[in-house]
């Protein structure tokens, strides 16, 4: 890909946190669910 290196690697950064978040959201989300809190999952 052509571009800035710096931006591209903070744009990669950005992406790997946004990712993590997503999976903690989801694993929480079932989580709650599994402990019967259906009003928060």
């Amino acid at each position: 890909m052509k571009g800035n290196e710096e931006i591209i690697q903070i744009l990669g950064d950005v992406l790997a946190a946004e990712l993590t978040a997503i999976n903690q959201y989801f694993i929480h989300s079932k989580m709650t669910k599994n402990w019967g809190y259906n009003k928060l999952a």
